[in-house]
């Protein structure tokens, strides 16, 4: 008996659901990484303490 890959077939549910949210979207690729750069300076500046000595 074959066994299921379900890493993989998680991988491919999640691509498709993304592919549907994102069907609409206008948004072009360098607006996203601007947003995603802006998310993780943010993200980083409120938890540095957790990861560097004072």
């Amino acid at each position: 008996m074959a066994s299921i890959d379900l890493e993989g077939v998680q991988r491919l549910i999640n691509y498709l659901l993304y592919r549907e949210a994102t069907k609409d979207s206008q948004a072009k690729q360098e607006d996203v990484d601007k947003l995603a750069r802006e998310a993780n300076k943010q993200w980083w500046e409120e938890n540095k303490h957790r990861f560097l000595p004072e």
